[in-house]
């Protein structure tokens, strides 16, 4: 089930909601865990991809007779 990540303007607080996806078309009334309040908003969080590429070197030749296969 996908987890969704809310933020309270009101209390400031950030938490998160597990619900189904079809739950979240329907429309989530989603409330504070902390203090009740509705003035709630979702958060979207990205996931940074990237670096450099690494290759990883090939060790030994895939037989047991010291790569003279």
């Amino acid at each position: 089930m996908p987890a969704y990540e809310y933020h309270c303007d009101d209390c400031n607080e950030t938490f998160t909601v597990i619900a189904t996806v079809s739950q979240k078309e329907k429309g989530l009334q989603v409330t504070c865990r902390i203090c009740g309040s509705s003035n709630v908003r979702q958060v979207y969080t990205g996931i940074s991809v990237g670096g450099k590429k690494k290759t990883l070197p090939i060790i030994g030749g895939g037989c047991s007779c010291g790569g003279a296969c």
